[in-house]
């Protein structure tokens, strides 16, 4: 009899312990839908923002959260690109873009995928702080010939490449 009591009480303090570990599973869940919510709603009122800002200004802004960004330019006469990544993926083409003299990219990456094609007739210069990071410009090694985009960047764990 004494056995049978031991092993109820055990059941009993194992089912007490797999309900608060439900309960608090169930919570973080609760928690991480919230703050979900919370990250598009901020995002989707960023990117209206941005898209106004993009209209009439000769400098691009890219920029995502948790989030995948397609985009083909196809302006002329552009200044410079900005991208800021983080846990996202950026696709940028610029093959129908045309840019001024010694126009600009600008890459802010945190555990990001970086592609970037850039139009024809152009040469690129790279520089950047990289950490843990992987780079592939399909430039370098070439000669630099005019017009120039130069592509600074500040990545970590991230992996940026440029394609002509």
């Amino acid at each position: 009899m004494a056995k049978s009591d031991k092993s109820k009480k055990k059941k009993s303090i194992f089912k007490k312990f797999k309900k608060k570990i439900l309960k608090w599973a169930f919570i973080l869940a609760i928690f991480a839908a919230i703050a979900a919510v919370i990250v598009k709603f901020i995002d989707n009122i960023l990117d209206k923002k941005r898209v106004e800002k993009n209209k009439n200004n000769d400098i691009k802004e890219f920029s995502g959260f948790f989030k995948n960004i397609n985009q083909k330019v196809k302006d002329s006469d552009l200044a410079g690109i900005v991208t800021k990544s983080f846990f996202s993926s950026v696709n940028l083409d610029l093959s129908d873009a045309t840019f001024k003299e010694d126009a600009f990219i600008s890459i802010t990456s945190n555990f990001a995928l970086i592609d970037i094609t850039i139009p024809e007739g152009y040469t690129v210069s790279f520089d950047g702080l990289i950490n843990k990071s992987s780079v592939r410009n399909a430039f370098e090694g070439e000669e630099t010939k005019e017009p120039i985009i130069y592509i600074a960047a500040k990545a970590n764990f991230s992996s940026i490449r440029i394609f002509k």
